[in-house]
């Protein structure tokens, strides 16, 4: 059986290790960085740092992280000019995506963060299924909608070729600020955050959830994080029901999520799917005891712990998500 981690922050705000095959606590590298909170799945591991902002590692990994960027640079036959810029209004934008919905400018196409680092120049991509291309590489169509061909036909109106440039994940095995809420990130600090969603039904192959809580209460679900997107793309707001204020939150592997609120109640995220990420609704569930509150709470595949205000340990069984 293969070993995982399990990580722990102590009082000193340093992160530690320990492995199921293993007998011993290792301090995990310490960048120059304290941590208040820490979650972690297979290779990353997502933090709250002591500036209360957000913070994600990568690590052992076998495969480089590197995604490549593309582009396509459409052109149009006129009787005049033949090929060239000039496009019909309804026409696709000069430089697109692949199905020409989507404006693409190569100046246009930057990295997501400092963590990424380009490995070259953009350079033409001069195969087409397979076919050898000219060095040019244009490709040939009646119309943008249509079937592209590798050499230039009598009927040929429009053409296009494929511009290519790949990025590479640089910071591994370091920390990597995660870009906070507002352009003053003490205007609304985080307090918890958690990674799961590992094995969402549904789900797109590498894709994972993260979760967050900040000072105010509000719960963020960031959009995009994966495998070969460690960071996401952005942080979403999920609604609350009113006067339900988050202390903590945890997304187990199926990607069922649970919340603690100030009040000590527990709310569980009803409808996740790999369509709806984030679910439709919250649900209440009732405390172990009738008037304790909870505290804190850990969602695992199937079955939940949690720890009450009077530092009771609870075990929640028969909990299935997705």
């Amino acid at each position: 059986m293969p070993s995982s981690m399990l990580f722990a922050v102590n009082n000193e705000g340093k992160i530690f290790g320990l492995s199921t095959n293993g007998t011993k606590w290792r301090e995990f590298q310490y960048l120059g960085l304290e941590f208040k909170q820490v979650s972690a799945v297979s290779n990353f591991l997502w933090a709250v740092g002591s500036d209360r902002q957000i913070y994600v590692h990568a690590h052992g990994l076998d495969i480089p992280i590197r995604i490549k960027e593309e582009t396509y640079e459409n052109q149009r036959w006129s009787p005049i000019q033949g090929f060239g810029k000039h496009m019909l209004p309804t026409d696709r934008f000069r430089w697109s995506s692949k199905d020409g919905l989507t404006e693409r400018r190569q100046d246009q196409i930057r990295l997501p963060s400092m963590a990424w680092q380009w490995e070259g120049d953009w350079h033409l991509e001069t195969t087409l299924d397979g076919q050898q291309l000219d060095d040019d590489g244009w490709t040939y169509a009646v119309d943008f909608p249509a079937t592209y061909h590798s050499q230039k036909q009598w009927s040929s109106c429009v053409r296009r070729r494929k511009w290519v440039r790949y990025r590479r994940y640089a910071a591994i095995n370091s920390w990597c600020a995660i870009a906070p809420l507002h352009k003053d990130p003490t205007q609304e600090p985080f307090i918890d955050v958690s990674i799961g969603g590992t094995n969402v039904p549904g789900s797109a192959a590498g894709s994972m959830q993260v979760w967050a809580v900040t000072a105010y209460g509000r719960v963020m679900w960031r959009s995009g994080v994966s495998r070969v997107s460690p960071e996401g793309v952005r942080w979403n707001c999920v609604t609350m029901p009113p006067g339900c204020d988050v202390v903590s939150i945890s997304c187990g592997s199926t990607g069922l999520v649970w919340a603690i609120m100030f009040s000590g109640r527990a709310l569980v995220r009803a409808g996740i799917t790999g369509i709806a990420p984030t679910g439709s609704h919250w649900l209440e569930v009732g405390a172990p005891e009738e008037g304790l509150k909870l505290t804190r709470v850990s969602v695992g595949t199937n079955s939940v712990w949690a720890i009450s205000s009077d530092q009771r340990v609870w075990w929640r069984k028969g909990v299935r998500g997705g």
